[in-house]
Protein backbone atom coordinates (compact mmCIF):
# COMPACT_ATOMS: atom_id res chain seq x y z
CA UNK A 1 0.00 0.00 0.00
CA UNK A 2 1.36 3.05 -0.58
CA UNK A 3 1.19 6.57 1.85
CA UNK A 4 -0.67 8.23 -0.39
CA UNK A 5 -3.51 5.84 -0.41
CA UNK A 6 -3.57 5.75 3.84
CA UNK A 7 -3.66 9.17 3.99
CA UNK A 8 -6.97 9.06 1.93
CA UNK A 9 -8.14 6.39 4.13
CA UNK A 10 -7.48 8.87 7.16
CA UNK A 11 -9.48 11.78 5.04
CA UNK A 12 -12.91 9.91 4.33
CA UNK A 13 -12.95 7.50 7.80
CA UNK A 14 -15.63 7.64 10.34
CA UNK A 15 -13.12 7.67 12.84
CA UNK A 16 -11.40 11.07 11.65
CA UNK A 17 -11.16 14.21 13.79
CA UNK A 18 -10.93 17.16 11.06
CA UNK A 19 -10.21 20.64 12.07
CA UNK A 20 -9.97 24.13 9.43
CA UNK A 21 -6.92 26.13 9.78
CA UNK A 22 -7.74 29.22 7.71
CA UNK A 23 -4.99 31.44 9.11
CA UNK A 24 -2.20 28.54 8.28
CA UNK A 25 -4.05 27.43 5.40
CA UNK A 26 -4.45 23.95 5.66
CA UNK A 27 -6.62 21.43 7.03
CA UNK A 28 -5.69 18.55 9.77
CA UNK A 29 -6.94 15.27 10.11
CA UNK A 30 -6.36 12.82 12.68
CA UNK A 31 -6.74 9.60 14.59
CA UNK A 32 -6.01 8.56 17.82
CA UNK A 33 -6.78 5.59 19.90
CA UNK A 34 -4.55 3.54 22.62
CA UNK A 35 -2.46 1.99 20.25
CA UNK A 36 -1.98 4.50 17.52
CA UNK A 37 -1.74 8.13 16.37
CA UNK A 38 -2.32 9.13 12.70
CA UNK A 39 -1.77 12.91 11.38
CA UNK A 40 -2.88 14.22 7.86
CA UNK A 41 -2.58 17.80 6.88
CA UNK A 42 -3.69 19.13 3.55
CA UNK A 43 -3.18 22.24 1.85
CA UNK A 44 -6.76 24.34 2.12
CA UNK A 45 -8.02 23.20 -1.38
CA UNK A 46 -7.14 19.44 0.14
CA UNK A 47 -5.26 18.71 -3.11
CA UNK A 48 -1.97 18.42 -1.49
CA UNK A 49 -0.26 16.38 1.43
CA UNK A 50 1.57 18.66 3.49
CA UNK A 51 2.41 16.75 6.13
CA UNK A 52 1.21 12.65 7.21
CA UNK A 53 2.84 10.63 10.00
CA UNK A 54 2.08 7.29 11.61
CA UNK A 55 3.52 6.80 14.94
CA UNK A 56 2.98 3.73 17.23
CA UNK A 57 2.10 4.55 21.08
CA UNK A 58 3.89 1.80 22.28
CA UNK A 59 6.74 1.17 20.60
CA UNK A 60 7.45 5.29 20.94
CA UNK A 61 7.92 5.57 17.87
CA UNK A 62 7.19 6.62 13.99
CA UNK A 63 6.55 3.83 11.56
CA UNK A 64 6.00 6.51 8.60
CA UNK A 65 6.10 10.12 8.19
CA UNK A 66 6.35 12.19 5.28
CA UNK A 67 6.88 16.51 5.17
CA UNK A 68 6.74 18.06 1.86
CA UNK A 69 9.30 20.47 3.09
CA UNK A 70 11.87 17.76 3.67
CA UNK A 71 10.91 14.77 1.32
CA UNK A 72 10.22 14.22 -2.12
CA UNK A 73 6.55 13.57 -3.45
CA UNK A 74 7.81 10.39 -5.04
CA UNK A 75 8.02 8.89 -0.90
CA UNK A 76 3.96 9.44 -1.11
CA UNK A 77 3.93 6.91 -3.84
CA UNK A 78 6.38 4.24 -2.83
CA UNK A 79 4.87 1.21 -1.42
CA UNK A 80 5.51 0.35 1.84
CA UNK A 81 5.07 -3.06 3.80
CA UNK A 82 2.12 -2.76 6.04
CA UNK A 83 2.48 -5.19 9.69
CA UNK A 84 -0.33 -7.10 10.56
CA UNK A 85 -1.08 -4.70 13.69
CA UNK A 86 -1.09 -1.80 11.33
CA UNK A 87 -3.19 -3.81 8.34
CA UNK A 88 -5.60 -4.58 11.04
CA UNK A 89 -6.31 -0.73 11.93
CA UNK A 90 -6.04 0.69 8.30
CA UNK A 91 -8.62 -2.41 7.51
CA UNK A 92 -10.95 -1.46 10.46
CA UNK A 93 -11.09 2.44 9.65
CA UNK A 94 -11.51 1.96 5.70
CA UNK A 95 -14.76 -0.39 6.77
CA UNK A 96 -16.28 2.86 8.73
Amino acid sequence: MKLIELANIIKHSELTAIEHFPEELYTEYTITNPVIHISLKTSQTKQQVISFSIYLKKEKKYWASYDHNTDSIYELYCNLHLPASIKEIFLHMANC
